[in-house]
């Protein structure tokens, strides 16, 4: 939430629009029957790294048809986690890092970035150390974002702080200028870097508390997991800046306008736009781009996201009866969980899912960590 207007994060930094813990992580949970989740399993939590892209291939291996998927088949980023979910934690089954964001100027080669700060902005969660700590490495270069305006708003103008509790319960905000925690709490030469797993409220930045032998080791291996990243085989048939035009304000899809022009009683959630609308928008929006900087031409398979359905792979080939009822089963369930999850997912309006719980029986939740 964002934490100017009385929501609260606790004991996580930073609000809405940032690449702090008080904005990426969620809490998030799943229950079920006996005949779904060991009852063994009840009230215990998960610590390991996810994504809500993890969620496709998970909720078709729990529905059953991941396994008639040939993997050429993939059309997702994700990976299956519901073994994590059923049994316990396994690392060698979960993530070794998440790229949560990243910025380069259109004209470096992706494979190329020997340097970190070359990045404009850019942001990772990653394991490190024989220990596997989780860390957060952050960069944000201040002066390229005063010039073009990307991640201008979070960088100055939303409350880099904590929310914190009074004794009668009441919530105020802790800013980092007005922290005891000040200094090492702040910047230093456009990074961040947090051990979440020893400083989840990330009030001590690494690059101001480790000695130039210790950083190093860590900002190398930063280096190879964005080499890994980069040079992925179709990275660049996607990769694009910033495409403003997307988050400017349209008033044609203003919710208020549109309930005033046309009410519709009992509606919670109206379309902003029709399908027509949408493409017209989006096509104007691709063409300015491509008209206003020629060597930042959308790329086509980014466009084709934007314009065209996502056809989910076909297990039905070479299947027999009983295995095709099998998978029509478990169709249902899974479209019955994505209708669940999509719910939740909008009423806690967030991105990322760090931490899964397994419950049952409306057992009180400890909060994740």
């Amino acid at each position: 939430g964002n934490i100017d207007m009385s929501n609260c994060n606790y004991p996580l930094r930073g609000t809405k629009s940032t690449y702090f813990d008080g904005n990426i992580r969620q809490l998030t949970f799943v229950t079920g029957g006996k005949n779904i989740i060991p009852s063994s399993q009840y009230g215990t939590m998960r610590q390991i790294l996810s994504s809500n892209l993890d969620w496709t291939p998970t909720l078709l291996s729990y529905s059953g048809i991941l396994p008639y998927i040939p993997p050429e088949s993939y059309t997702w980023d994700g990976i299956d986690i519901w073994d994590i979910i059923l049994n316990g934690d396994d690392t060698e089954k979960e993530r070794d890092q998440l790229l949560i964001n990243i910025q380069i100027e259109d004209e470096l080669p992706l494979n190329k970035m020997d340097d970190l700060k070359d990045y404009n902005t850019m942001s990772i969660l990653f394991y490190y150390g024989d220990d596997r700590h989780l860390y957060k490495y952050i960069v944000a270069d201040y002066n390229e974002v005063r010039k073009s305006g990307t991640d201008y708003q979070w960088i100055h103008h939303q409350t880099d702080g904590w929310c914190q509790l009074n004794d009668d319960g009441s919530i105020y905000v802790e800013k980092v200028e007005d922290s005891d925690d000040n200094q090492d709490a702040m910047i230093l030469d456009k990074q961040f870097l947090f051990d979440l797993t020893n400083d989840e409220s990330e009030r001590y930045n690494l690059m101001r508390e480790w000695n130039e032998n210790e950083l190093n080791k860590i900002l190398d291996h930063i280096a190879d997991i964005m080499v890994d990243e980069l040079t992925l085989s179709d990275i660049k048939d996607y990769y694009h800046s910033p495409i403003h035009c997307l988050h400017d304000y349209n008033q044609l899809g203003d919710p208020n306008r549109f309930f005033i022009e046309t009410p519709v009683q009992g509606c919670i959630i109206s379309p902003f736009l029709d399908n027509d609308q949408y493409f017209d928008f989006i096509k104007n929006c691709f063409d300015n781009v491509d008209d206003m900087d020629h060597k930042a031409i959308i790329p086509d398979s980014l466009r084709d996201l934007y314009f065209n359905q996502w056809i989910s792979p076909n297990p039905y080939s070479s299947l027999s009866a009983a295995s095709k009822t099998h998978i029509d089963r478990g169709v249902f369930i899974i479209c019955s969980c994505m209708f669940i999850l999509i719910v939740l997912m909008v009423l806690c309006r967030n991105k990322f899912a760090v931490i899964a719980m397994v419950g049952n029986k409306g057992e009180s939740m400890p909060l994740l960590t």
